[in-house]
């Protein structure tokens, strides 16, 4: 659950319970009023910590997606494909699909066929809502385009990436980089991390390369720089 969400929801409870301890309080029962006066502390207390926690949040996510965007600007805008922050999170989580594909210094045809059956089942639009209340705490250009257009797109871009990786490899390796800052618990099976590396992993296991070997080394160089 997103922590604004969390957040907004905890406090309701502790404002609920606050508003039947002080009508109780209206019976001028002296047990009850220091029973009120402890919880309103606690309240106060679990209030101020969340507050904290979640100004932390957003400030770390407004630094990742401005980090974010610098590093995307150039290939953005080659492309004219100018992303919306759960957009931009989309792209990179499957951008190490393209990683892997590349890591051979060619795209055969079966390595076609993998990036199109993976963009055939993206649609941002289930991007988790929380999530994208998070997301919208960072800045993002106005003129971004539709999850439509993105969603008919994501394949081909893709597929331009791992084209063209030379000229964007230190940028997009650097993006996803610094989306693994939002990992708390890297070595969960479910982190962003597992997810990236197995992701990679999985690409060249199904692939028919001949040059597996080279495959293998050149991943494991981008899981260095990456961090995985």
């Amino acid at each position: 659950m997103c922590p604004t969400v969390n957040f907004r929801l905890k406090i309701c409870g502790y404002k609920l319970i606050l508003f039947q301890l002080k009508n109780k309080c209206t019976k001028k029962s002296p047990e009850v009023f220091v029973l009120h006066l402890h919880f309103f502390r606690i309240f106060k207390r679990k209030k101020s910590a969340m507050e904290n926690t979640i100004s932390q949040e957003v400030a770390l996510v407004k630094e990742v997606f401005s980090n974010i965007r610098k590093e995307l600007e150039t290939f953005m805008k080659d492309r004219n494909f100018n992303m919306s922050n759960h957009q931009i999170f989309v792209f990179l989580t499957h951008a190490p699909a393209a990683l892997a594909i590349a890591s051979d210094g060619r795209v055969d045809v079966e390595e076609m066929k993998i990036l199109d059956r993976m963009a055939k089942a993206i649609d941002v639009n289930k991007l988790d809502i929380d999530l994208v209340e998070l997301l919208s705490f960072a800045a993002e250009p106005a003129d971004v385009m539709t999850n439509e257009e993105f969603n008919l797109r994501i394949g081909s871009e893709l597929l331009y990436l791992s084209r063209n990786l030379d000229k964007y490899e230190k940028n997009i390796l650097e993006a996803i980089k610094q989306l693994l800052r939002f990992d708390k618990n890297p070595e969960a099976d479910t982190s962003l991390t597992k997810t990236f590396s197995k992701l990679m992993d999985s690409i060249i296991e199904n692939n028919a390369s001949l040059n597996k070997e080279k495959e293998k080394e050149k991943l494991d160089q981008f899981k260095q720089k990456i961090g995985l």
